[in-house]
């Protein structure tokens, strides 16, 4: 029995002892579980603050060096501002204060005139080439043209009466100018034109200009106006005192932002100074020029119009109907469509050559010369060819040699012109 109870409290006395030794092992660990997280939860804190702080450190310091730069850093160069750094002439540099235009004197003027003379000024805003080309090439300048494209710009029925109406547009603007209410210049007056090439000395047509550089490159580039070639001009305009002028600014709201002011035909233009700007990666010519009245009484006059020296259509109707058609008949001797020779072809460019004169508008003395010497040329160096050639028919190798002979004579002539009385005739054989 005692044994049994001695059992019974050992067991008692395992099972306490079991307890306590249970209960410090799980209060050792929550213990150390407790920190462990206490330990992770600092260096967290302690991680986040240094990042809260490095982020304020950088945002101080970048803050710091922006407002470094921005403090430091100059103004952007204006274009006007890098122009005036390459040029040496202390007038442009001091050229703000001459550009002061009175558009309200230059407006209320364009109000006073006539309507022929609005009309015409309206016209040259939209056709400048037109009216300047003509007025610097002549006549010549036309012939560029087909004779359609004359007539409907000008909106008339023929040919002869569009270039009356080119005339007209050109007297009524010269009238502007010389209109005693017309603004001129009080002192001298800088403006700027863009060019794809160099004028100098008397330009026989009217200058367009603008008032500012920018304006000149904004019509270029953004505008698409292409005033500029890759590498030409621009031209710094120093003008004359006395100088009328008539401000477009403010005339058409179509062209507006060319901010044009335009000048009068005849005026005689001096380079005093070149450099060079770069733009976009492109080097443009800068020409100073000096722009004054051409002749020794400072007061403005009109010059004469070019000369009108354009040959009588009659007489080129006949080259290109009668004489090409005699010529044709050259073209008939040789043997056969399958035969080629360089005489065949020189005769074949020859015919087309003449043919496509049609579609010229009208034709100066100059080039009506130039036309018949071709003409003769050609003959004259494709004959004796011919008279040897084994692809031209022998029956009609007698009728080259008076051909030849008509060809020798009238090159031997000063002139050396083709008339409708005296030409080359073609025997048929």
């Amino acid at each position: 029995m005692r044994k049994g109870c001695k059992n019974i409290r050992f067991y008692i006395i395992y099972i306490i002892f079991a307890k306590i030794y249970i209960i410090n092992i799980y209060m050792s660990t929550n213990h150390t579980k407790k920190n462990v997280s206490n330990t992770l939860t600092n260096i967290r804190n302690k991680s986040l603050k240094s990042k809260s702080s490095s982020s304020k450190k950088s945002s101080r310091s970048s803050s710091s060096k922006k407002s470094s730069r921005s403090s430091s850093s100059p103004k952007p160069k204006t274009l006007l501002n890098i122009l005036l750094e390459t040029l040496n002439n202390d007038l442009i540099k001091d050229s703000e204060q001459y550009n002061e235009y009175n558009e309200t004197l230059s407006n209320d003027f364009i109000k006073t005139l006539s309507k022929p003379e609005k009309t015409s000024i309206n016209y040259y805003q939209e056709n400048s080439s037109l009216i300047n080309g003509f007025l610097r090439k002549g006549y010549q300048f036309l012939s560029e043209f087909k004779k359609e494209t004359i007539i409907n710009n000008l909106g008339k029925t023929n040919f002869n009466s569009a270039i009356k109406g080119l005339i007209s547009k050109i007297n009524s603007i010269d009238k502007s100018f010389i209109n005693i209410k017309s603004p001129k210049t009080t002192h001298k007056t800088i403006l700027y034109r863009g060019t794809d090439k160099l004028y100098s000395g008397i330009n026989n047509g009217y200058i367009s200009c603008s008032k500012s550089i920018e304006t000149l490159f904004d019509m270029n580039f953004v505008k698409r106006d292409r005033i500029l070639s890759s590498n030409c001009c621009i031209n710094v305009l120093i003008v004359d005192q006395n100088i009328p002028y008539i401000d477009l600014e403010q005339n058409s709201e179509r062209w507006k932002y060319q901010k044009e002011v335009l000048l009068p035909r005849g005026l005689n233009i001096e380079i005093i100074e070149e450099s060079t700007i770069k733009y976009k990666e492109i080097d443009f010519k800068v020409y100073v020029m000096r722009v004054m009245i051409n002749n020794n009484e400072n007061v403005y006059k009109i010059p004469e119009l070019p000369k009108d020296d354009r040959v009588d259509r009659k007489i080129m109707n006949f080259i290109i109907d009668e004489q090409r058609t005699e010529i044709i008949k050259l073209s008939n001797m040789f043997k056969g469509p399958d035969e080629w020779s360089d005489e065949i072809e020189d005769i074949n460019d020859l015919i087309e050559y003449i043919y496509d004169l049609e579609k010229i508008s009208t034709f100066t003395q100059e080039q009506y010369k130039n036309i018949c010497k071709k003409i003769l040329n050609t003959l004259k160096k494709t004959i004796p060819a011919m008279m040897e050639s084994k692809i031209v028919r022998d029956e009609c190798k007698p009728n080259l040699r008076p051909v030849l002979d008509k060809v020798e004579e009238l090159l031997s002539r000063e002139e050396q012109i083709i008339t409708p009385t005296d030409f080359i005739e073609v025997k048929s054989c």
